[in-house]
């Protein structure tokens, strides 16, 4: 899922309310925000209404991917809360501030809603007042193994991921300091994971090497910060079904994702 889905809601957000929050109620604010909108904030996303009920502001967005919905749907309430948590807390500037400051003023939390416009799907993300607050005195923090399960899940929520045209990854699992990724891999006769020599194991592990280097940067630090590694579970489909050799790891310990971090 791109970060962008959460993140340019929220600069829409924090553009649109400041000015008029520190100078006059939260509810004017919404009411002047609305007169803007709605507005496109890319990718798909269009910021459409603010609403203030219940002590409660809550701003509506619409997605024209509802593959995007799909993925908010199946990930953990908790981890989807601190996945957005995260990214306001990245954008610790001035404006984010004063937006918490205004909120506080008014004892209200917030709500992002975001909804599939071909689908109807909806899915809403909480943030109570106490949630506002601990947002602004920067109480409101993840243990690394809480912020690992966050960058995993997000992942969790795409699956089943085709890689190739054989290989498709099926699960991903925290188990015994290790993060495990399962691969199932399509066999045929002419090709049994069991026949694999050490030599082509090598050229798997230089291949995810590389590929951990350019692409999973995130997932190393938080690898790392939660003292885990990383383990590529190989599966083969059918000889999972003649032999006990059907499956193979390539491991990466937390001391190689260091020296990867540092290259």
């Amino acid at each position: 899922m791109k970060k962008n889905l959460l993140l340019l809601p929220i600069l829409c957000l924090l553009v649109g309310m400041m000015g008029s929050c520190a100078k006059s109620s939260l509810a004017v604010a919404v009411d002047e925000m609305n007169k803007s909108l709605p507005e496109s904030c890319g990718n798909g996303v269009d910021f459409t209404k603010v609403t203030y009920e219940n002590d409660v502001v809550t701003c509506h967005f619409t997605t024209s991917e509802d593959d995007a919905i799909t993925v908010l749907q199946g990930m953990e309430k908790l981890s989807l809360k601190w996945y957005l948590a995260s990214s306001m807390i990245e954008e610790n500037d001035a404006d984010f501030m004063e937006l918490l400051d205004a909120l506080i003023a008014a004892n209200a939390g917030f709500n992002f809603v975001y909804r599939g416009i071909q689908s109807g799907s909806s899915v809403t993300i909480s943030f109570s007042p106490l949630d506002v607050q601990s947002l602004r005195n920067g109480t409101l923090k993840m243990t690394p193994m809480e912020s690992l399960n966050v960058v995993l899940d997000v992942t969790r929520a795409e699956l089943p991921i085709q890689l190739d045209e054989i290989t498709t990854c099926v699960d991903i699992q925290i188990e015994d300091g290790y993060v495990v990724y399962y691969y199932i891999v399509e066999e045929d006769y002419d090709f049994l994971i069991c026949e694999i020599d050490n030599y082509a194991k090598n050229e798997i592990r230089a291949s995810l090497r590389d590929n951990l280097k350019l692409n999973c940067r995130d997932v190393m630090e938080s690898c790392v910060a939660a003292n885990c590694g990383i383990v590529y579970y190989y599966i083969g489909s059918l000889t999972s079904q003649l032999t006990d050799q059907d499956e193979f790891g390539i491991t990466f310990t937390v001391s190689d994702l260091k020296r990867l971090l540092k290259e």
